[in-house]
Order: structure tokens, then sequence, then C-alpha cells
């Protein structure tokens, strides 16, 4: 039990890491922006993924259009934490056996409807709910949502990856 602990223990570790890690790129572009409004690096960056489709702000075109092509990166970014942390990761036969099941089973039918909408759609922040309206013209709050949604991404898409290793593991040692 001990053993298991410690070992997850350093698996967790690297995953804050990894998700402070890919969060960093969000920071540097929001001082980007904060500093040169009109920065010849960010254009070129929204210029050449102009065509992809996004979540934006008409408020801040720019600095929206960057951090939404950066948060498409969220699922490789948790997919090589995945892999670096497969051996790491222990599990506890105790889990509840239905709730495997039903995790299995449902858990790939929500995963691609979320990074569909979030990731493959355009969606106006200024035309979204009310909180998501009111933060579209402000600079730190924009921040918070593209940090929100790529941290949302990073973790699905590692629970994602998780889920068929959990279920064999599990159903291995019940045998």
């Amino acid at each position: 039990m001990k053993i298991i602990k410690e070992s997850n223990k350093f698996a967790n570790k690297l995953l804050y890491i990894f998700v402070f890690i890919g969060i960093i790129p969000l920071v540097a572009v929001w001082v980007i922006y904060l500093d040169n409004a009109s920065s010849p690096f960010l254009n070129s960056i929204a210029d050449r993924f102009s065509s992809l489709p996004a979540v934006t702000s008409v408020k801040k075109p720019l600095m929206t259009k960057v951090m939404d092509v950066y948060c498409k990166s969220a699922p490789f970014l948790a997919i090589m934490l995945f892999l670096c942390s497969i051996k790491l990761r222990k599990f506890k036969a105790t889990t509840n056996r239905g709730a495997l099941i039903r995790s299995c089973l449902l858990s790939p039918f929500f995963y691609p409807f979320f990074i569909y909408f979030f990731l493959f759609r355009n969606i106006e922040l200024t035309t979204a709910g009310r909180p998501l309206r009111l933060m579209s013209g402000q600079d730190l709050p924009l921040l918070l949502v593209y940090i929100s949604l790529y941290a949302i991404v990073f973790f699905l898409t590692y629970g994602m990856c998780y889920i068929p290793v959990v279920a064999y593991k599990i159903f291995k040692e019940r045998r």
C-alpha cells in the first residue's frame, strides 16, 4: 500500500509539473500582448493559423486567437505525460466495478463531443453566456478562461488515456 502511495505521489507531482509547463506559454502570450497589442510575433502566429476554428473574442481577436491555437496542443502534452507516467502510476483493485464499466463505456462518448465543441468549432465569447461575455473584453479574465480551457482539455485527455489501462489492470488482478 505504501509503495502504491509513493509511486502515485511522484506521478501526481509529474502531472502538476506538466500542467504548469503547459500553462507558461499562455502567460507568455498574455505578457507579450500586454506589452504590445499589435505584436508582429503574435500576428504571425494568428495569420499562420487563421483557417483553424477558434474560441475567440471580437474585443481581443489577436490574443484570443493565439491562445486558442496553443490550447489545441493540450491533448499532445497530456499524451506525452501519459507515456512518461504509465509505469509510475499504480492502482488498487478495490475500485467499484460498476463505476469502472460506466466510465469505460460513457467516457469515450463524452470526450469527442467536448473536444469537438471547444477545439474544432468557432465560438465567439462575446455572444456566449453572461460570465464569458463579461470576461471577453478584459485581458486577465480572458487569460483565466484560456488557462481553464487548456487545463480541462489536458486533464480530460490524460484521463481518457488511462481508462483502458485501469480497466485492463483491475480486471486482470481480479481473475
